[in-house]
């Protein structure tokens, strides 16, 4: 059942909160797309209005460690979907992102409870979880990439964001797994250095923004995958061949497709 009966009358399920929480995200997203009122204006109206959407649907307050934890892949998503936005110039491409995000915000406000049960980490990992991360670290990489190359900041600025995103993101990701203590914020600091090699090696790159962003996910895919086998104690050469050959081939697509 979509409803249930209260003291109250008839309260909203979960599911029901989650889906009218997507479309209300969705068209503000629209709205900034088309700027029928002010972009920045937007910008805030978008964070304001995901903070009560998100203490709507989990009938509690948001000022706890654990929710604030809890939000910080989505905020940094909503952080990097408004800055494509701005700078994206394919229309198309952009009501991709748009539709792809919303239902990355409805999976995450109607999914399980995070910390996922270890009995489900496993599972959940491989679907909806994984696709939140890899969407969020691609749109928040190219926003560092064309800060780069579209605005001009500092190279230093830019490793600061690069750094601390790619901490963010790994540390949710590796916290959402039920992993707790000092193994999250040891790798999640080893991936950051990682990454933030990585973006300095290809900012000498003169290629679009988005090839170079696509192949730093590519990176997180194999160093979360690898690590995940690692933590569960399921690290073989078979499976670590596996996720090595996907990589691989994602990155020689990525490559021959670029123009350089």
């Amino acid at each position: 059942m979509s409803f249930k009966l209260s003291r109250r009358g008839f309260a909203l399920s979960r599911p029901i909160k989650s889906i009218i929480s997507a479309v209300l995200l969705f068209v503000i997203f629209e709205f900034t797309f088309y700027r029928l009122f002010s972009f920045y204006l937007l910008v805030v109206f978008s964070f304001l209005l995901f903070f009560g959407l998100f203490a709507w649907v989990e009938k509690k307050s948001i000022i706890s460690r654990e929710s604030l934890i809890k939000i910080i892949l989505p905020l940094i998503l909503l952080f990097s979907l408004d800055a494509f936005i701005f700078f994206e110039a394919s229309s198309i491409f952009i009501h991709l992102v748009i539709i792809l995000s919303s239902l990355c915000f409805y999976l995450f406000l109607s999914r399980m409870k995070i910390p996922l049960p270890k009995e489900y980490s496993v599972v959940v990992t491989y679907y909806w979880l994984d696709l939140i991360s890899f969407l969020t670290a691609f749109l928040y990489f190219l926003l560092v990439q064309n800060l780069l190359f579209l605005k001009n900041f500092p190279i230093w600025f830019l490793m600061i964001l690069i750094t601390l995103g790619a901490y963010l993101i790994f540390y949710y990701v590796l916290w959402a797994r039920s992993k707790e203590g000092r193994i999250v914020s040891l790798f999640s600091s080893l991936f950051a250095l990682i990454l933030l090699e990585s973006f300095l090696m290809m900012s000498f790159w003169n290629i679009d923004p988005v090839p170079k962003s696509l192949l730093m996910v590519v990176l997180l895919y194999f160093y979360l995958g690898a690590l995940d086998l690692k933590l569960r104690g399921e690290l073989t050469g078979k499976k670590i061949i596996e996720y090595l050959l996907i990589s691989i081939i994602a990155t020689l697509i990525i490559v021959l497709t670029i123009r350089w």
